[in-house]
C-alpha cells in the first residue's frame, strides 16, 4: 500500500469516520441495528482494496500508540501515551498491510464495524498525517 494512494482516498476516509460515529453514538438499539445494516451495506459496497486501507490505518493507530487505563468509581478511563514513532509513514502502511492480503472482505467488514475502530481509525489517520 502507497502513502500517495491513502493521501488520495481521503474522501473515503471521512465517509468511514461519519458512518462509524454515527452508528456508536445512538443508544437505541432499534436505531442502532438499522445503522448497523446501512454501514455494513456501504462497507460491502467498497472494494477489497479500499476496505484493506481503512483496516490499516485503524492497526496503525491501535499498535503505534501505548495506552493505560484508569478505573475511577467503577468506570474505566483510557489514556493514550504519545509513543515516538521512528518508521515512515510509507513503512507503517506496508508493515500493517502485508499480511492482510489473505483477510476475506467479509471479515475486514466485521472488523470495521467494531466501535474501538472509530477512536483507533482517528489515531492513525493522525499518526500518518493523512487528515490535517
Amino acid at each position: 500500500m502507497l502513502y500517495d494512494e491513502a493521501i488520495q482516498t481521503r474522501p473515503l476516509f471521512i465517509m468511514y469516520m461519519e458512518q462509524s460515529q454515527e452508528l456508536h453514538e445512538t443508544d437505541d438499539e432499534l436505531l442502532h441495528a438499522e445503522r448497523e445494516q446501512k454501514f455494513r451495506k456501504w462497507l460491502l459496497q467498497q472494494d477489497r482494496k479500499h476496505l484493506l486501507m481503512l483496516k490499516t490505518i485503524s492497526l496503525v493507530g491501535q499498535h503505534e500508540r501505548g495506552y493505560y487505563y484508569e478505573w475511577n468509581e467503577g468506570e474505566t478511563i483510557e489514556h493514550i501515551i504519545k509513543i515516538e514513532i521512528t518508521r515512515s509513514h510509507e513503512q507503517l502502511l506496508h508493515y500493517y498491510s502485508k499480511y492482510l492480503v489473505y483477510d476475506k472482505k467479509e471479515a475486514i467488514t466485521s472488523f470495521l464495524l467494531h466501535e474501538r475502530n472509530y477512536h483507533t481509525f482517528k489515531e492513525g489517520l493522525c499518526i500518518l498525517e493523512i487528515l490535517e
